[in-house]
C-alpha cells in the first residue's frame, strides 16, 4: 500500500507481490499487473514502485505481451484459449481519461478486430451498477462504445459489483 506507507515498507510490499507474481512468470502463465490506488501515490500520480516491479522490462519478452504505453501504466497481452483470441487490456489506475491513452487503447482494439477484448481497470462499477465516478464514464464513452469487439471489463476496488456491459 504505497499510499500509505514510506519507502522502506512500500518496497517490501512491492517484493512479497513481486515474488508471488513470479510464480505465475516462472510457470510461463500469461499474466498481467493493473495499478490501483493502493499502487499509486496519489499526490503526483507517482508509478515508480510499479514501474520498478512491474514495468515493461519484466513482461516485454513474454510470447504473449503485445506491448505497453508509458511504461506498462497501460498495456495489453495477446491471449488464446482454444479457439477464442484475446486481447486484455490494462488501464492504469487514475490515468483513465488521458487523451493519449484513449488513442492508443482504441488503436489497440481496432489493430486486434477479430480477438475478444477485455478491458482490465481498478475502479469502474459500484454496487448499484452504476459507473464509479467520471473515469469510468470516460472508458466508457470514449474506448468501450466504439469498439464492438470489447465483451468485458474486468475491476476491482468495489466489493459485490458485477453488470453486463453489451448485449
Amino acid at each position: 500500500d504505497q499510499t500509505n506507507v514510506g519507502d522502506e515498507i512500500a518496497n517490501a510490499e512491492f517484493s512479497v507481490a513481486s515474488k508471488a507474481q513470479k510464480i505465475l512468470d516462472d510457470a510461463l502463465v500469461p499474466n498481467g499487473v493493473v495499478s490501483g490506488n493502493h499502487d499509486v501515490l496519489h499526490t503526483g500520480e507517482n508509478y515508480d514502485y510499479y514501474w520498478k516491479y512491474f514495468g515493461e522490462e519484466r513482461y516485454k519478452d513474454s510470447d504473449w505481451y503485445g506491448g505497453s504505453l508509458n511504461n506498462n501504466m497501460h498495456h495489453y497481452d495477446l491471449i488464446s484459449l482454444g479457439s477464442y483470441d484475446f486481447v486484455f487490456l490494462y488501464i492504469g489506475n487514475l490515468r483513465e481519461t488521458d487523451a493519449d491513452l484513449i488513442e492508443w487503447a482504441n488503436n489497440v482494439c481496432k489493430a486486434y478486430p477479430s480477438r475478444n477484448v477485455v478491458i482490465c481497470t481498478h475502479e469502474y462499477l459500484l454496487p448499484s451498477g452504476v459507473y464509479s465516478g467520471d473515469r469510468a464514464q470516460v472508458i466508457w464513452d470514449k474506448i468501450i462504445v466504439p469498439n464492438d469487439n470489447i465483451k468485458m471489463v474486468l475491476c476491482g476496488h468495489n466489493e459485490g459489483v458485477c453488470d453486463q456491459i453489451k448485449q
